[in-house]
């Protein structure tokens, strides 16, 4: 008799914990709905919020924005390659020295190329898809070539490639301003739309996303040229 109601007690234990374990699935994927959306929210808001607090002096580039034997996206299309509904397709070199912007480990960097000594996998780390932003199709995202569906994108405030999660805030770290140079002439910056006075920035040959200082120096190492790519 007491072995009958022993089990049916564990029976009726068993179905309880269930029924809870169902209410705590049902509670969590609530939150991570509403998570979700809340973090769809701030990202617009965000966006936003950044094009009515962008610094006058750096607006985006476009096609008559600047001329010179340094291409410019929009300014010289023959100077990228066009790839579907990709902006174009071009590497970027360094304002002051002859080192082009690329990935390696994941890293965002700045590392030296020779077209003649450097291989073909080092030429592709340094050439990149010019594409429409993730985050707002009026700015825009840097893909690898060799590697697609990934993106250079800031964390912590270190440039990094790292895979598309298509989350509200990768999207939103993903996607730059691309502006005027800080160093002038036919250079370009890279602006985070999220952290509008910070700069995608080059210091002891990795990228960083850092505060422009108004320097002279910190210009010149915001700077780039949007170049023929290395990789054909």
């Amino acid at each position: 008799m007491m072995g009958s109601r022993t089990k049916i007690i564990l029976s009726l234990i068993s179905a309880c914990l269930g029924v809870i374990a169902c209410i705590f699935l049902i509670i969590t994927r609530y939150h991570e709905t509403r998570k979700a959306a809340a973090e769809a929210d701030i990202a617009e808001k965000l966006a936003n919020k950044s094009d009515t607090q962008t610094d006058t002096s750096r607006t985006p580039v476009t096609a008559s924005t600047k001329t010179g034997d340094n291409a410019v996206l929009g300014t010289k299309p023959k100077d990228l390659k066009a790839s579907g509904n990709r902006m174009g397709r071009g590497s970027l070199r360094a304002f002051v020295y002859p080192d082009y912007v690329a990935h390696g480990g994941h890293l965002g960097l700045l590392n030296s190329f020779s077209k003649v000594t450097s291989t073909v996998d080092e030429r592709a780390n340094a050439t990149f898809e010019i594409v429409p932003g993730l985050a707002k199709p009026t700015y825009v995202s840097l893909q690898a070539v060799n590697l697609p569906r990934h993106y250079l994108c800031h964390g912590d405030y270190v440039i990094r490639l790292q895979p598309m999660d298509n989350t509200p805030g990768f999207r939103l770290n993903a996607t730059f301003a691309m502006v005027p140079g800080l160093a002038g002439g036919d250079s370009v910056s890279f602006r985070s739309i999220n952290y509008s006075q910070r700069y995608i920035h080059h210091r002891s040959n990795q990228l960083y996303l850092d505060t422009d200082d108004r320097s002279p120096r910190f210009g010149e190492d915001a700077s780039f040229y949007v170049v023929k790519p290395l990789a054909e």
